[in-house]
């Protein structure tokens, strides 16, 4: 059951009260429409929008369920709520090769979308993980 926090986590999203919330840059990796030589989807310029969010730091048991490889201590929970209702989050798709839409947070550092579940259906936001990207 998913119980709706909405309220409150536009309250734990104001950066300095409710009348300014903290809002988050979301940018997607493109990608081209055919596989290079390698078979990999080579990446394209993509597109970047912005969402409202809540960010909590990530949760033991949380944690423990993430992929192989993962380093909890990168890992940083955001609920959020996109620019617009016809936006999509994309986590990491191993199978398909495919990187995860990558977050800009308000401390300047970028993080790659490990796991996203859409409760804006009975929530009205999406819960995320996200891992801190090294370059």
């Amino acid at each position: 059951m998913v119980e709706d926090l909405s309220d409150v986590i536009f309250e734990l999203s104001a950066a300095q009260g409710p009348s300014q919330p903290n809002v988050i840059t979301i940018t997607r990796t493109g990608y081209a429409s055919a596989p290079d030589a390698t078979g990999n989807m080579p990446e394209v310029p993509g597109e970047s929008f912005t969402a409202t969010a809540s960010v909590q730091p990530g949760a033991g048991r949380q944690l423990e369920l993430q992929p192989e490889g993962g380093d909890a201590a990168e890992d940083v929970t955001l609920y959020l709520v996109p620019d617009r209702p016809d936006r999509v989050i994309l986590p990491t798709d191993r199978a398909a090769k495919r990187r995860g839409d990558y977050v800009t947070l308000g401390d300047g550092q970028t993080y790659e979308v490990v796991e996203a579940h859409d409760w804006r259906a009975t929530a009205g936001y999406y819960h995320c993980v996200v891992r801190r990207r090294h370059e």
